[in-house]
């Protein structure tokens, strides 16, 4: 690594290093005054609460990250243009880009970073902290045992009711029943079974019974066989729901990662028009929020020289004006996103369009 870039890089991290400590110790004193009596009361362990406020703050990274690298790179390049060192980097015949290049590397790492943590531990994160709550803070998540589950196929019309089954083990469901519609609705075939578990990408059948309707919705004949032996097993004729089905249908949208949204989009095409563009627009929100980390500092870089020659006043001004533009526009994006005034991208992507294109622009004429 070059002089330059340890010296671009060292006078960037320190800044942003202080803002995301003072944050986190912000967040993490207020929730204490609210919550602390509440874990005395319950006798939650120190290592409990310190891994619900290492879930909190990873949580609330999404706000705390941006805004830090915003006033970070806004400070650092500040300080560096009222002492001139950026004219006489270019002086000596360095471009701007090049001697911002280590600033934007780590923008695009952390990008990359949060987009890995949004999709791997920000929904397990989440669910923890309900889960702990749900508990009363008496102990830590547990999972659980669900009763009565319902997924609908809307592409094949088969409806099942899972009597239960466990988070820990969702490949395996205890008293199931399925029922097949025909396209007008009127039923085709129901199931019944003991146990089903799927194996090998394909269900199968314990203790399986089903019966047959005609096309007028009234049963051929009765249950065959007519009654359930566990060790009657056999492969099902159906293969197209997952456990992730049935995950998907216990866990809060809000829990769900990316991978798993697009799949309930993909199996429930017969969303309302309402409901489709709220969560398209939150798959979008998901994917668009990491890189904000890039786009402050593409913004930070040009607004901090520009801010640095002039007064002080000038350049708090700027900074807090981008502060809170920041979060103000992003709150407008997912108003008229969820709410289908522009399509679902255009809301999620808003922010990020609007300080890349004035990053950009302000780049280019500092040049």
């Amino acid at each position: 690594m070059k002089i330059l870039d340890r010296y671009m890089l060292r006078q960037f991290i320190v800044p942003v290093t202080y803002c995301i400590v003072t944050f986190t110790m912000i967040f993490v004193l207020f929730d204490l005054f609210d919550d602390l009596p509440k874990f005395r009361e319950a006798q939650v362990p120190a290592s409990t609460i310190a891994l619900y406020y290492g879930c909190m703050i990873m949580i609330g990274l999404d706000y705390l990250l941006p805004a830090s690298l915003l006033l970070g790179s806004l400070y650092a390049l500040w300080q560096m243009a009222r002492h001139h060192e950026v004219m006489a980097m270019r002086s000596s015949g360095l471009s701007l880009s090049r001697i911002m290049l280590p600033l934007l590397a780590v923008g695009l790492a952390l990008s990359v970073i949060m987009l890995i943590v949004k999709e791997t531990a920000y929904p397990q994160a989440s669910q923890w902290i309900t889960d702990f709550k749900e508990t009363r803070r008496h102990e830590g998540p547990v999972y659980k045992i669900h009763r009565h589950v319902a997924h609908f196929n809307s592409i094949d019309r088969r409806n099942w009711v899972v009597g239960t089954f466990d988070e820990e083990s969702p490949h395996r469901l205890n008293d199931v029943s399925i029922l097949e519609e025909r396209p007008d609705r009127t039923r085709k075939r129901e199931w019944q079974v003991l146990r089903a578990e799927y194996l090998d990408n394909q269900w199968w059948f314990y203790g399986a019974r089903q019966r047959v309707f005609d096309g007028t919705d009234q049963p051929v004949g009765g249950w065959n066989p007519e009654t359930q032996d566990i060790a009657n097993v056999f492969q099902a004729p159906f293969t197209r729901e997952s456990p992730d089905d049935f995950l998907i249908a216990v866990r809060q949208w809000e829990f769900l990662s990316i991978r798993e949204m697009l799949h309930y989009l993909k199996n429930h095409p017969d969303l309302s028009k309402t409901a489709a563009t709220r969560r398209r627009y939150d798959i979008h929100a998901r994917f668009a929020a990491p890189w904000a980390c890039l786009v402050v500092i593409m913004l930070g870089i040009p607004a901090g020289v520009s801010s640095g020659r002039r007064d002080a006043l000038t350049g708090i001004i700027t900074t807090l004006g981008l502060f809170f533009g920041f979060y103000a526009l992003g709150q407008l994006g997912m108003i008229i996103g969820r709410s289908g005034s522009v399509p679902p991208w255009t809301g999620a992507w808003l922010t990020n369009l609007v300080f890349m294109a004035g990053g950009t622009t302000m780049l280019w004429k500092l040049r």
